[in-house]
Parts: C-alpha cells; sequence; structure tokens
C-alpha cells in the first residue's frame, strides 16, 4: 500500500524483492499516481491487480492492468493460462513486459509487432515473418539460446 509516484527499479533494488515468489493479488491505492519500469519483474505467482475505481490514472479488467482510459496495456497477468488474448480495440499501446509467454511466440493481430519470444525456446535460429515491421523492448530477454 502507498501513495504517490513509483520510482523505476532495477531488479536488484525491488523493495519487495524478498516477496516476489508469494505475491498473488496486487491491490493499487486510489492515490498512486505512477508505477515505476520493473515494479512486477519476476513476480511469478501474481494472478491479479486490481485498482480502485477512483483511481485517477490506471484501471483494470479481469486483472490486468490498464491505464484509466484503458489505452495502455500495463501489465497481462503472466499466471493466465488462456491460449488467446485479444487485445481491446481501445488499446494502442503494449508497454514493455506486459506480456510473457512460456509456450508461443507473441505478436499483435497482424503480425507486425513481435511481442514476446518466449524464455524457454531451444531453437538457436528465429526466422521472422517478413510482416514484422518492430520487435517490442525486451521482447527476447532472457531467452539464452538464440544466437
Amino acid at each position: 500500500n502507498g501513495s504517490g509516484s513509483m520510482v523505476n527499479f532495477v531488479e536488484e533494488t525491488i523493495p519487495w524483492k524478498a516477496y516476489q515468489n508469494q505475491i498473488e493479488i496486487l491491490s493499487l491505492s486510489k492515490t498512486i499516481t505512477t508505477i515505476g519500469n520493473n515494479a512486477f519483474i519476476n513476480c511469478t505467482k501474481l494472478q491479479t491487480i486490481e485498482v480502485n475505481e477512483t483511481n485517477k490514472n490506471y484501471s483494470s479488467e479481469n486483472g490486468n492492468l490498464f491505464d484509466k482510459e484503458k489505452k495502455i496495456l500495463i501489465q497481462y497477468m503472466i499466471t493466465k493460462t488462456d491460449e488467446t488474448y485479444t487485445i481491446n480495440k481501445t488499446v494502442e499501446e503494449v508497454k514493455e513486459r506486459a506480456f510473457k509467454s512460456e509456450n508461443g511466440i507473441l505478436y499483435d493481430s497482424d503480425q507486425t509487432i513481435l511481442y514476446v519470444y518466449p524464455n524457454n525456446k531451444t531453437e538457436i535460429i528465429y526466422q521472422m515473418p517478413n510482416t514484422i515491421t518492430r520487435i517490442q523492448d525486451y521482447a527476447i530477454y532472457g531467452n539464452t539460446h538464440l544466437e
């Protein structure tokens, strides 16, 4: 629980680092104004983010975190097991690390943006579709097999 602006974190400085693997539900109060980069990194059990309805900057839908107007998808819950997820038509931007994929490569619906190349893919070569025009920051972060 807190209020105001949250700083950007590097993995080593996250105050709740010791609890990252235990956090399942995150509740944002009405007084949270900004969420720092990497706030949810390695929160591997996070199932839902709840946002106070009177928060002026953030909202949640089905446990996923958006800006208030739902134009920016900030965090998709990595513990969800849905085989597909359709991004709302209101969404204009997907934040870095909003998604994590363990079983498949994640693109936008037109296959023009590569969002995630899974860490557990063991291929050493990946041939992107010719339609890709942008690779999201950190899309291949953590994959040690690609050369």
